[in-house]
């Protein structure tokens, strides 16, 4: 049993982790006017910041799917995810960012 909990707790821990470097991303995104760029390369899908930074694909998956944070809809293909994704929120300094 203890085993089996000792488990659950570094699963949860990891998925901790996960969420407060998106939490970091979004904020970012939301004070510094900046935007998620996804690219689709021959090594794989790659995530970063219009700064530059990297964004892990895992954390990146966990931004986009935030309620503030929106695809502005330049994807490759129609009905397909943009690869751009936007902070936006009414919620925030009273108008939209």
């Amino acid at each position: 049993m203890l085993k089996h909990f000792s488990i659950l707790q570094r699963q949860n821990n990891l998925v901790d982790r996960r969420r407060r470097a998106a939490d970091r991303v979004i904020v970012a995104m939301r004070d510094e006017s900046l935007v998620l760029i996804c690219s689709h390369e021959k090594s794989g899908t790659r995530w970063w910041l219009s700064d530059g930074r990297p964004v892990q694909p895992e954390i990146a998956k966990l931004v986009a799917i935030d309620a503030n944070i929106i695809s502005v809809g330049d994807g490759l293909f129609r009905n397909v995810p943009g690869q751009t994704y936007r902070f936006i929120s009414s919620n925030y300094g009273g108008e939209n960012v």
